[in-house]
């Protein structure tokens, strides 16, 4: 991987930030987990308060780089056709025709259940005006990114570490953690480990380097761990939650 290729997709990647920026103030660290979520082929958990510009956000990434994005309000009466579309009978022709759902798209928002009823909801959206933004990119040049992410070299001892952080949160009492064994009722999977790597190797990429370092990967723990550790009930009666787990993990295991 060129270090001139890495260099333009950065400055790329900065002008869809920026983008999104036009139309939502601060927020920098959940635009940067948009970002590295499009590097990765991922999801991500949007957590916050009513109104802090969350489907905006994603709308207006959706809109710098010129791509579908739809909304599945995620309301108690959902159905499945709702989802994936349904097959609707033209009069016409004599054939069915399939109307399809908001599943085809490439960016999907799935919202929580809102406490207004959906048409309130629509009606609020619809007389909030938008700063027009003009596309910055293209689907391929997030394509192209993504290729290159793949390319950034992740070397065995990191890659030792990242199992070694996953393991840690299913037998705390080996790294010398024993406090929290009461408190992590289910650790990190496998598949944790994975998504460690894929985060960690596009940190690296959007910092402007081909090769991870630990402290890429300590970024990026509490953004994957977290949400894939449960705690216990004696850890909710005690107040310690999964970012603290996650901060005791790094801090007790070694990284090379």
């Amino acid at each position: 991987m060129e270090n001139a290729t890495v260099g333009s997709r950065n400055e790329l990647l900065s002008t869809i930030a920026n983008a999104v920026h036009e139309r939502v103030v601060g927020q920098d660290e959940a635009v940067e987990a948009l970002i590295i979520a499009l590097l990765t082929g991922g999801h991500i958990l949007l957590e916050g308060l009513p109104g802090l510009a969350k489907t905006l956000m994603v709308r207006t990434l959706a809109e710098a780089i010129h791509t579908g994005f739809r909304r599945i309000q995620f309301t108690p009466d959902l159905l499945p056709t709702d989802i994936v579309g349904t097959p609707i009978f033209d009069q016409g022709s004599g054939d069915f025709k399939i109307h399809k759902g908001p599943i085809f798209s490439n960016i999907i928002l799935a919202d929580e259940i809102n406490r207004a009823p959906e048409k309130t909801i629509a009606r609020r959206v619809a007389r909030r005006s938008l700063v027009p933004l003009e596309p910055v990119a293209m689907v391929e040049d997030i394509a192209a990114a993504r290729d290159e992410v793949e390319e950034v070299h992740l070397d065995d001892k990191i890659l030792d570490y990242i199992v070694e952080l996953a393991f840690a949160t299913r037998e705390p009492s080996a790294y010398g953690l024993g406090d929290l064994e009461d408190l992590i009722e289910f650790g990190a999977s496998p598949r944790a480990t994975i998504f460690l790597s894929r985060t960690s190797r596009a940190w690296a990429y959007l910092h402007g380097r081909s090769f991870v370092m630990p402290d890429d990967v300590k970024a990026m723990a509490p953004l994957v761990l977290q949400h894939r550790l449960r705690t216990t009930y004696e850890a909710d009666a005690r107040g310690i939650g999964a970012d603290e787990v996650t901060r005791r993990v790094l801090e007790a295991v070694p990284s090379p």
